[in-house]
């Protein structure tokens, strides 16, 4: 069965890190109903650098397991995370070293990795988009190049994917991207029954 890591931080975003696993439970749902007990079913773990609690930037705590080197995921998830501000964005990034040694040894390992919104700075720290598609948000444009300028920014796309790696545009696309992974995982019927009861376009 696909298993999938969540990764959280202080001031990540409460909608994308819940909504990636509220859509992975509906379809979970659907492959209950197609497969029966013989379904490959989602499972996931909300995870940290040290574990334990994580603030969200609307104050929601969030209980995270630590992080496991030898223990590989399917898939993971990076969140996308409150901006405030040039500077304060920096520091918080820098803080995410451990992070990034993980994602980079996860994906080396096969794990597909889908980054969000401005946690696709997150993902672009380890290197792995350099010479690779992907995308950000959109007002952050200037910035993301500024930092990264190896990697092939194309703005235009709500998605990118590259070598398992999974870049999506401004917060509210983790839903789309969601989906992708379902369909990477699941196949197209089910991903399309999720998009479809949720009004995913």
């Amino acid at each position: 069965m696909p298993t999938a890591a969540i990764l959280t931080f202080d001031d990540c975003y409460a909608s994308s890190v819940g909504g990636f696993a509220d859509i992975l439970q509906i379809a979970n749902s659907y492959l209950r109903r197609q497969d029966g007990a013989a379904a490959e079913l989602f499972e996931w773990q909300f995870v940290s650098p040290s574990g334990g609690p994580v603030v969200a930037s609307n104050g929601l705590s969030l209980q995270t397991q630590p992080l496991k080197p030898r223990r590989r995921f399917d898939v993971i998830f990076v969140p996308s995370v409150h901006y405030r501000g040039h500077r304060e964005f920096d520091r918080l990034l820098e803080k995410q070293s451990d992070a990034c040694t993980w994602l980079a040894g996860q994906w080396r390992a096969g794990s597909w990795v889908a980054a969000n919104c401005t946690g696709t700075f997150l993902l672009a720290r380890t290197g792995l988009l350099d010479g690779r598609a992907a995308t950000t948000t959109w007002w952050l444009e200037r910035q993301f190049r500024a930092q990264f300028p190896a990697v092939d920014l194309q703005l235009r796309s709500v998605l990118t994917e590259a070598d398992r790696l999974i870049c999506a545009g401004a917060s509210a696309s983790y839903l789309l991207q969601t989906i992708r992974v379902i369909e990477r995982f699941s196949g197209p019927a089910v991903a399309s029954q999720c998009a479809k009861s949720m009004l995913i376009d």
